[in-house]
């Protein structure tokens, strides 16, 4: 993907995926996204998916999405007022859990 400079007013959008695959399967997703939206993106991989390391279990789906979303949180250069979870399959589940935590 390109880095195009985004400004703070920008909202960011985690993408939680699937359970087939890894964050290699939706760069085609997120690039659309990006360029029709305006929007940050971050796609990552839980523990046991892609390259990440770990065994992948429900319980490490759900720190792994907590992780993320702190991670989000730490970003001065965010706008943190306008953060969106997005979730596709399993990544929907994952996505439910972290956004009534």
């Amino acid at each position: 993907l390109t880095q195009m400079q985004r400004t703070n007013e920008c909202a960011t959008l985690v993408f939680f995926h699937g359970n087939a695959g890894n964050i290699g399967h939706r760069l085609h997703n997120a690039h659309l996204l990006y360029q029709a939206c305006n929007i940050n993106i971050l796609l990552f991989d839980y523990r046991g998916y892609g390259r990440s390391t770990g065994t992948p279990s429900e319980t490490g789906l759900y720190i792994d999405a907590q992780a993320v979303y702190d991670y989000i949180r730490t970003r001065t250069d965010l706008n943190q007022e306008k953060i969106f979870i997005f979730g596709r399959s399993l990544g929907g589940a994952v996505a439910l859990h972290l956004g009534k935590t």
